[in-house]
């Protein structure tokens, strides 16, 4: 019974980056209307900036300047890329070809200066464990997960919800035509949601590349558990998101528990297959993919 409390723990954990990844993506998805698979590229440049920085720096400062670089190429990516292709009127599937070949390049930037081998970073004031409960064992590391997972993910709620820029992000989301036409700076605004999204899929790669290590496709590995995530909330609320994300987690735990870490991935692939055949509102009654 031990070994199944342990299961579902490290789950929880892992489910609080999971639902980080998906508020991010599915913010820049519903604002700028683009299937942001370069956002992967984003996610491993952060934890390649915390590794390289981190022997010099500290783990705080290199944290710190890491989650500025991912705010600034998030946003450099739309102002130079995403946002002239929508004023030349590119289609959904042209900005996502653009967000691809993105990812694609930037891998092999990173596979060029960095290699392929699996890197880690020095967790510093993180090393060591504490046992929870009953032998139930987890790492500073992974309650770092979740206290700043949910910590992000409430931040995120509470500022899309009930602030003045939370509304403008929504009504821009919802209709950028009316929202254009009630003075809003769209264009602006976007840039603004590729950085902020940015931030949150670097904070969770961070996260995720302290506790099991890094490589060139690290970002676009843990984007996919990201979009399933969801999806399968069918919200982009953050309560949906971290329910779906610890689901998720708890599926990929009980593959490598039953069968073998090799099937983890497979195992979440037909869970989405399934939620996009038999329920594709998800959870919590939207449809993730139906942007403007």
């Amino acid at each position: 019974m031990e070994i199944v409390f342990q299961a579902v723990a490290n789950a929880v954990c892992a489910g609080a980056s999971y639902a980080l990844i998906a508020l991010g993506f599915g913010l820049i998805l519903r604002a700028a209307g683009v299937f942001h698979v370069a956002h992967g590229f984003v996610m491993s440049l952060a934890a390649y900036t915390v590794w390289w920085m981190v022997p010099s720096t500290g783990l705080l400062v290199s944290c710190v300047v890491s989650l500025i670089v991912a705010a600034i190429v998030g946003l450099s990516t739309d102002k130079f890329i995403y946002r002239p292709m929508r004023i030349q009127g590119a289609q959904r599937t042209q900005l996502l070809i653009a967000s691809l070949g993105i990812l694609i390049f930037g891998q092999a930037l990173l596979s060029l200066f960095f290699g392929d081998d699996v890197q880690t970073i020095d967790v510093g004031p993180l090393q060591g464990s504490v046992v929870i409960f009953d032998g139930v064992r987890l790492t500073y590391v992974q309650l770092a997960m979740l206290v700043v997972g949910l910590g992000s993910c409430l931040i995120y709620s509470l500022v899309i919800q009930f602030t003045g820029w939370g509304r403008v992000i929504r009504a821009v989301s919802e209709d950028t035509t009316r929202a254009e036409a009630s003075g809003i700076p769209v264009h602006q605004t976007v840039s603004i949601v590729l950085a902020f999204g940015s931030v949150a899929g670097a904070v969770a790669s961070i996260l995720i590349a302290l506790d099991v290590g890094l490589t060139p496709t690290l970002g676009f590995d843990i984007l996919f558990l990201g979009v399933v995530t969801a999806i399968v909330a069918g919200t982009t609320g953050g309560l949906g998101v971290v329910v779906a994300g610890m689901g998720i987690a708890l599926f990929r735990e009980a593959g490598g528990w039953w069968l073998s870490a090799y099937w983890q991935d497979a195992i979440v692939f037909v869970v989405m297959i399934g939620f996009m055949f038999l329920r594709p509102q998800g959870l919590f009654g939207q449809k993730i993919w139906e942007t403007r």
